[in-house]
């Protein structure tokens, strides 16, 4: 049972990359690029939450605004930076969300320099159920993930907005043609990653101490190798199926990295999840080619 319960440590985590696998497939599904952003909004998301609630905000309301500020900053990052770039090519897009994420970072490491700041917002408690231990933090995230899995799910592949985004991702020029706002699809969605991954950075403040502005880094890659693992629209074929896909990925990474932390080398989780994800990519390169060339 000692390896159960390590794997019940490791749902905070596993959440967290689930959560951003789903932002990036969603907005790689809509707009056809990695939007790297997303690993510098969940750092903006941290502290965000984290000044609000030296301010004595309720967590839920802080949680709340710093969702409000990060859809703000992805949209307007969206209509003035990728915009822009985008009628030339989905290449000098991916190199300007490269480098608007380092921007974005250096900003913050010039405001408050590259020490790591404290939270002291931890979710008490143990709830047990036999010989197994899950305390109220790796409880919450499970529920909260599972919950947006179900309510993620549902949405697009049954309500009409839902079926709406599932054509602009499959042939936006036809969707287009029939009257439909296509940008107006696209800010959604942008809305709906950038709330993800400011419920991931609240999974953060609940489960960790410190926090600087590189903690976005190696999550967003980790993350990433989730979302391509768990299909990012390619195996499945269809965004529905991508959105469990995605989310499962990320989940199974964050469980992995635990595993390999606990039974292998410490240090060593991250060689063997590029490991994995090169295999991946060997074996799936024929289908990667098949999606870039639609």
């Amino acid at each position: 049972m000692d390896i159960l319960n390590k794997l019940i440590d490791g749902f905070e985590m596993a959440s967290i990359y689930a959560l951003i696998s789903l932002a990036l497939t969603l907005g790689a599904n809509i707009n056809g690029m990695i939007n790297f952003i997303m690993g510098q909004l969940f750092v903006i998301s941290i502290y965000m939450i984290a000044f609000l609630c030296d301010l004595k905000i309720p967590i839920i309301i802080s949680v709340l605004i710093a969702i409000a500020v990060c859809v703000v900053i992805n949209l307007l990052i969206k209509k003035y930076v990728y915009d822009l770039v985008k009628k030339h090519s989905q290449m000098m897009s991916l190199i300007v969300s490269i480098g608007a994420s380092f921007v974005i970072q250096d900003i913050f490491v010039f405001i408050f320099r590259a020490n790591p700041k404290k939270l002291f917002y931890t979710v008490n408690g143990i709830y047990k159920l036999g010989i197994i231990e899950i305390n109220y933090t790796d409880l919450l995230c499970l529920l909260v993930f599972l919950f947006i899995m179900l309510a993620s799910y549902l949405f697009v592949k049954y309500t009409r907005l839902g079926k709406i985004i599932r054509a602009v991702s499959e042939d936006s020029e036809s969707t287009a043609l029939m009257g439909i706002d296509n940008d107006k699809i696209i800010c959604f969605v942008y809305g709906i990653c950038a709330g993800l991954v400011t419920i991931a950075g609240s999974f953060f403040c609940i489960t960790f101490s410190l926090v600087d502005p590189f903690s976005g880094n190696m999550i967003i890659l980790r993350s990433l190798i989730g979302a391509i693992i768990g299909g990012l629209g390619i195996v499945s074929g269809s965004l529905s199926k991508s959105v469990i896909g995605a989310l499962c990925g990320g989940f199974a990474v964050g469980l992995f990295e635990i595993l390999i932390k606990n039974y292998a080398v410490a240090g060593a989780s991250d060689i063997f999840l590029f490991c994995i994800l090169a295999v991946y990519l060997f074996v799936n390169n024929k289908k990667f080619l098949r999606r870039g060339k639609n």
